[in-house]
């Protein structure tokens, strides 16, 4: 379960090393500067919505809401 953006965005990075893809190929192929994917992994900046999602695809991950129970929802991340 996901509990802050710090978790997809570790998510994001262990993808990155299992598939192979480097910070310079995800900015490549999603068009977001590297510098900014670079600032979002180390704390520096938080990705805004549309920005973590087309991330996100393009490592082949997608966040799926499990259950809704009142304010709390359960938020995972799955392999696309």
């Amino acid at each position: 379960m996901i509990k802050s953006i710090n978790d997809v965005l570790l998510a994001i990075d262990i993808q990155q090393q299992k598939i192979g893809m480097s910070d310079y190929e995800l900015a490549r192929k999603t068009r977001i500067a590297k510098s900014t994917i670079c600032k979002w992994k180390y704390g520096q900046h938080s990705p805004n919505l549309q920005g973590l999602l087309t991330v996100l695809d393009a490592v082949g991950l997608e966040l799926t809401v499990k259950e809704r129970m009142g304010e709390d929802e359960q938020i995972d991340i799955l392999r696309a």
